[in-house]
């Protein structure tokens, strides 16, 4: 998702130096993701957000859309002759030769110096460092990196990759009017956001929002009307005067309803009808729907069956039935409760049949075999098990 108001857009390009910086930093939400800025300087050196972006994660193909559309917003790089500032962050580099090649391109030093303090330590290492970085003049540039050589040629040549117009004064362009050699104004805007990023996404972007709307009402001057109440305003600004009654609730907050609230010492959200308040959110979902087991585990009724469901029309006529009536429903409950007791005596005897017929085959078969073993001659060791005689069995 990418945000670029239209007055951010304008006021940069109307009076803001001409140095972007470019940074990422993480949501703190439970699904993750970053936001990606990119922020200037207004001529008192303030910050001014230009635009932001939120992505799931931080590589080069993200990179090229963001800058793609940022470029598409501010116009042409090599006609504005726009720079730019960033930690060497993960794809951006190749991004950035994609999208507006051999664009003038800084390195933050304070990046430089975290990667260059993991494989040397010594202090006086990091201080020749900084006086490159620092150096405002080639001579005295030369007169440190001289120093550096002498005392680590290694550590001089891993600074050595990157170009010395990317990281020290002594080659800076003169066109952008600023001398920076650490991107702050994006870690500004980060440590500035830091709380806002726990948000969720839409909350998020709304605060980016309303924080220019509330810079904007510092230049609306409220008067108040003299009413008890302390609620009536007349807001004078650019182009035309506004009246802000606040016992009326706003739909929307515009910079003349904050500039009257920052008056009375309020907060704008109290002032903002209810079906906008989060209080109602909450109350729209704080119902519940009760669970259930499975199927199986149902309780089990014997008062409460399904019945076949009544016609309304009779078949084979074009006669409509009357409505069944309580007693009708009561009647055919009753029937149905007969009609399964009568099915289970009927179960009953049948099973008692089918015991009785068992007995009787297992009785006949056993008269067969009595019979059989009487007329052929037996072996004599088996002599004494044919004279056995089987029981009478009487039914």
């Amino acid at each position: 998702m990418y945000v670029c108001l239209n007055g951010y857009k304008n006021g940069f390009r109307a009076g803001c130096c001409p140095l972007i910086g470019l940074d990422g930093a993480f949501l703190k939400t439970m699904f993750g993701g970053q936001i990606l800025s990119a922020v200037a300087q207004d001529a008192n050196h303030h910050i001014y957000v230009i635009a932001w972006a939120i992505m799931e994660v931080e590589n080069t193909v993200n990179w090229k859309w963001f800058l793609e559309l940022l470029h598409q917003d501010l116009g042409d790089y090599k006609t504005h002759s726009w720079y730019f500032i960033s930690d060497m962050q993960k794809g951006l580099i190749h991004a950035m030769q994609e999208v507006m090649p051999n664009v003038h391109h800084r390195f933050c030093v304070w990046h430089i110096w975290r990667n260059f303090n993991k494989q040397w330590k010594d202090i006086e290492l990091w201080g020749l460092l900084w006086d490159c970085a620092q150096a405002t003049t080639f001579e005295e540039f030369k007169e440190h990196r001289k120093k550096m050589k002498w005392l680590n040629a290694d550590a001089w040549a891993y600074l050595e990759k990157w170009p010395t117009h990317s990281w020290t004064r002594s080659q800076f362009s003169h066109r952008p009017k600023l001398d920076s050699i650490c991107n702050n104004a994006c870690k500004v805007f980060n440590a500035k956001k830091k709380e806002v990023r726990r948000k969720p996404i839409i909350i998020l972007l709304e605060e980016s929002r309303l924080e220019k709307v509330r810079k904007e009402c510092k230049h609306w001057q409220p008067i108040w009307a003299g009413d008890t109440s302390y609620e009536k305003f007349e807001v004078h600004g650019h182009l035309t005067n506004h009246v802000v009654d606040l016992r009326k609730r706003l739909r929307i907050l515009c910079v003349h309803a904050c500039a009257a609230i920052a008056r009375v010492n309020k907060h704008p959200e109290d002032f903002c009808h209810k079906l906008l308040t989060m209080d109602l959110y909450k109350a729209t979902y704080s119902h519940h729907i009760n669970p259930l087991p499975g199927q199986q585990l149902w309780e089990r009724s014997e008062n409460n069956r399904h019945l076949a469901p009544f016609t309304t029309r009779n078949r084979g006529s074009g006669e409509a039935s009357s409505p069944p009536t309580p007693e009708s429903r009561d009647q055919r409950r009753s029937h149905g409760h007969s009609e399964r007791q009568r099915a289970e005596l009927l179960l009953l005897l049948l099973l008692r049949r089918a015991r009785r017929l068992a007995i009787l085959f297992i009785f006949v078969v056993a008269m067969s075999l009595s019979i059989t073993v009487a007329v052929s001659p037996l072996p004599e060791h088996v002599a004494v098990a044919a004279s056995c005689k089987f029981p009478s069995v009487s039914f």
